[in-house]
């Protein structure tokens, strides 16, 4: 059986397709952990006896987990991230904390370079540029780029020429940082998900193998670009109407990126907004 492959700068294998697997039912009230081991083990196409096997634990445990009936023991967490390939957070659903971006990291470490003196000035520095931050109510905006591919959600779209490449001007979240850029969804396919027309963003991936199966991301082949979901089978829409997209050994499949989430429209500055954002970038260099 043929194996289709999807790839960015590094080739990631898509499994050979499979029997689509039931949709996970879950019990309303357990655990987020025991919610979240049985999706990830169903989103993999992985049995309850390998998942224990893995683990080197009995299939019942599994099993009870799934049901809620008990909880991993703390030992295995780190085996379970591991196999399941999910962080800690995603484990859990809880909320990782802000990480630095690479502009952060380098201030953060030039600062500790310097000797109490110098240090000093820079923290009388940004305190007078907070403090005329604040008294000008410059308001706290992210620049991105919206990029020049339009994606596909139905049967007729694919790369859309756009002349110009615009900046958009957001308010700030945590989420934008690890965006690189803004795409436009074209077409129906990923109802309710997405909707024709939808901005969404996208984290450029340089290692492939780093999108999950269930998670959405941003592809091209040929002349085509598409919003799907990843799974071991193939490309998934989210409208049911819509078959599965498969690949074969003649076709390659490039990775743009993995989908973080739709724009929504309170994120988007206002005119005045951007120019009292932009008459201050202005005054400061």
């Amino acid at each position: 059986m043929s194996k289709s492959s999807v790839r960015s700068s590094k080739r990631i294998i898509v499994g050979p397709a499979n029997d689509k697997p039931e949709k996970l039912v879950k019990p309303s009230g357990i655990p987020a952990i025991c919610a979240n081991i049985s999706r990830r083990r169903v989103a993999l196409g992985m049995e309850q006896k390998e998942l224990a096997d893995l683990l080197s634990i009995h299939r019942n445990t599994v099993s009870s987990w799934e049901i809620g009936r008990t909880n991993p023991d703390a030992s295995l967490v780190p085996a379970l991230c591991d196999v399941l390939r999910l962080t800690p957070y995603e484990l859990f659903s809880m909320e990782e904390p802000p990480q630095y971006t690479s502009r952060e990291e380098r201030l953060v470490n030039n600062y500790r370079k310097l000797d109490g003196k110098f240090k000093d000035h820079v923290d009388a520095m940004v305190a007078s540029l907070v403090q005329t931050l604040e008294e000008e109510d410059v308001p706290d905006l992210y620049e991105i780029k919206f990029q020049p591919i339009r994606l596909a959600a139905g049967p007729d779209a694919g790369f859309r020429d756009i002349t110009e490449v615009e900046t958009f001007y957001l308010h700030n979240a945590p989420l934008l940082h690890r965006a690189d850029g803004i795409y436009k969804v074209n077409g129906d396919s990923m109802e309710p998900t997405y909707h024709d027309g939808d901005m969404v963003l996208v984290e450029h991936i340089p290692d492939g193998s780093a999108l999950r199966y269930g998670e959405i991301g941003a592809f091209t082949s040929g002349n085509e670009s598409y919003v799907k979901e990843f799974q071991a089978d193939g490309l998934h829409s989210h409208n049911e109407h819509y078959d599965v997209m498969r690949f074969g050994d003649d076709t390659s499949v490039f990775l743009i990126g993995r989908v973080l989430g739709e724009v929504r429209p309170e994120q988007y500055a206002t005119d005045e907004e951007i120019k009292r954002y932009l008459r201050h970038k202005q005054s400061v260099g």
